[in-house]
């Protein structure tokens, strides 16, 4: 991460349950735009409150969080089939560039 924050680079990444990328996300400065799975204090049940941050939902969470104009080059990385329409708005997207 120094060489992106050196960039000044921002970072987001989106996920299903947040409850565990919280305290990761803080240590190397990535935001979160996430779903998060309903729990208790010891569970984690297994159903969304909310809308699922997956497919064009997971656009729709984009644009909500961003003003997508105010940004000259975008950077896409996905690894699932519910990445695709979000790595349609990059302009260098990588579908499962580390497998």
């Amino acid at each position: 991460m120094p060489f992106i924050q050196w960039q000044q680079h921002r970072v987001i990444n989106t996920d299903v349950n947040a409850n565990w990328l919280k305290f990761w996300a803080y240590q190397i400065c990535v935001e979160l735009i996430v779903s998060c799975l309903d729990n208790t204090d010891t569970l984690i049940a297994g159903h969304l409150p909310g809308l699922n941050c997956y497919d064009a939902k997971k656009v729709h969470h984009f644009k909500t969080h961003l003003k997508l104009d105010e940004y000259t080059y975008i950077y896409a990385w996905g690894d699932s089939s519910g990445d695709n329409v979000m790595l349609g708005l990059a302009d260098e997207p990588y579908y499962k560039p580390f497998r």
